[in-house]
């Protein structure tokens, strides 16, 4: 069972926070997508930049670190990082029941 570090609000918040970062970063591989294809495609340079002007600005004006506090920055990096730190746990964990059956 894993103890509850959080009240049930908190809890609300922090996924509340989550949703909203995960838009916003499906956002930015969008854009950022776009701006490989525009790359890739030898578009004009005005027309990369535009993309990448986008990319950048969405990601800097929608994550904040204003909003009651909450930052949004760092909680859209864990967010990226989730799945390695799991999977490094994971390994952790592993290791240490091994040695607990040895």
């Amino acid at each position: 069972m894993t103890p509850e570090y959080r009240t049930p609000d908190e809890y609300h918040a922090h996924n509340v926070q989550r949703a909203r970062i995960r838009l916003i970063l499906d956002n930015a591989i969008s854009d950022g997508a776009m701006v490989k294809t525009a790359i890739c495609l030898a578009e004009p340079a005005h027309v990369v930049d535009l993309w990448v002007d986008r990319l950048w600005n969405r990601l800097r004006d929608a994550l904040t670190d204003d909003i009651r506090g909450c930052e949004d920055r760092l909680a859209a990096i864990i967010l990226l990082l989730e799945d390695r730190m799991s999977a490094d746990a994971a390994e952790l964990l592993q290791t240490i029941r091994e040695a607990g059956d040895a």
